[in-house]
C-alpha cells in the first residue's frame, strides 16, 4: 500500500472512531435525560388503584406550572362537569389549558363566574391592556361604586389576573372607555358596595 493510501486509511479510521465516540456520548446523554425525566414524572405522579378507577396527581408535562392546578385530573373532571369535553388523563395539554382559562378561577375557589358583575374592592382598581402590573400596560382604573363597572370573562392564564369587560376611566380621569381588559383579581369583589 502506498503512503497516500495509508494516510487515507488512518484518517478514515480516526474519523470513524471519533464519530462512534460522539454517537455513544449522545446516546448516553439522551438516555440520562430520559431517566431524569422519568424520575421527575414518577416523583410528581402517584397512581393508586381503587376498584377499576385510577387517580393521578400532578401528571403535568408543562414547564410553566405556576398557574396550573396541583391536580390536573381533578381539574379535568371539574371542567367536564361544566360542559367541557376533556380526556380525563391527568395530562396538561392545549384543551386542558383552554378550559383552565375559562374555568380556572372558579376551580381555584374564586367566587367569580363567567358573566358575573364585579366591583372595585377599594377606592380604585387598575385596568391593564396586558396581564402585568406595570405602568406601561395601565390603561386606567375603575372606582368603587354601586354600579358595576366590570364583568368577569375568564381567567387570564397569568397568576392573579383575570380578563374582564370593563367601563373604565383613563389615567387622567376625564374620559370613559369600554373594552376587554385585564385586572388584578384581588382588587375586585362580586359583592355590591
Amino acid at each position: 500500500m502506498n503512503p497516500k493510501g495509508k494516510k487515507v486509511l488512518i484518517i478514515t479510521g480516526a474519523l470513524l472512531v471519533i464519530a462512534g465516540v460522539v454517537a455513544y456520548l449522545l446516546v448516553k446523554r439522551k438516555k440520562k435525560e430520559l431517566e431524569e425525566a422519568k424520575a421527575i414524572l414518577d416523583a410528581t405522579t402517584s397512581t393508586s388503584q381503587s376498584g377499576s378507577s385510577t387517580t393521578q396527581s400532578g401528571g403535568s408535562t408543562s414547564t410553566n406550572t405556576s398557574n396550573m392546578p396541583s391536580d390536573v385530573l381533578d381539574f379535568q373532571k371539574f371542567a367536564n362537569s361544566k360542559g367541557e369535553k376533556l380526556v380525563e388523563d391527568g395530562v396538561w395539554g392545549s384543551k386542558t389549558s383552554s378550559a383552565w382559562s375559562k374555568w380556572g378561577a372558579e376551580y381555584k375557589g374564586s367566587s367569580f363566574k363567567s358573566g358575573e358583575m364585579l366591583y372595585a374592592k377599594n377606592n380604585v382598581a387598575n385596568v391593564y391592556s396586558y396581564p402585568e402590573n406595570s405602568s406601561k400596560y395601565r390603561l386606567g382604573y375603575i372606582v368603587k361604586s354601586a354600579s358595576s363597572q366590570a364583568k368577569f370573562i375568564a381567567n387570564s392564564g397569568i397568576k392573579n389576573f383575570i380578563k374582564v369587560n370593563a367601563v373604565y376611566l383613563t389615567p387622567d380621569g376625564k374620559s370613559k372607555k369600554i373594552g376587554d381588559v385585564y385586572m388584578v383579581s384581588s382588587d375586585l369583589t362580586n359583592l355590591k358596595p
